[in-house]
């Protein structure tokens, strides 16, 4: 399942996905991810990451790469797919886009 967080500038959706990632501390409430609950004491924090993706605001892809090769690079390195799973992915999500000749 893929959701996206969307909304003006200064609505608290940075701060939303850095508490969705353990990176910023809940004050109250509970979040959980695929059962992992985010502020568990002890929590692998990997394990969490990897379910979970953030487009930073001022995003820097690796210049000497492709867009897809960008969109490739976590797949493979952080939960090891294999490139020719992850290279269909890619496409798919590249021609969701309309960025093929990117």
């Amino acid at each position: 399942m893929y959701l996206c967080i969307i909304g003006p500038s200064g609505s608290g959706k940075s701060t939303l996905i850095r508490c969705i990632n353990a990176l910023n501390n809940i004050t109250s409430g509970s979040i959980k991810v695929c059962g992992l609950e985010v502020n568990q004491p002890g929590l692998n924090k990997l394990e969490l990451r990897k379910n979970v993706g953030m487009v930073f605001q001022q995003y820097n892809l690796f210049p000497h790469k492709t867009a897809i090769e960008n969109i490739m690079m976590a797949p493979m390195l952080v939960l090891k797919e294999s490139k020719d799973e992850v290279l269909f992915k890619a496409r798919s999500f590249i021609r969701k886009v309309r960025l093929e000749d990117k």
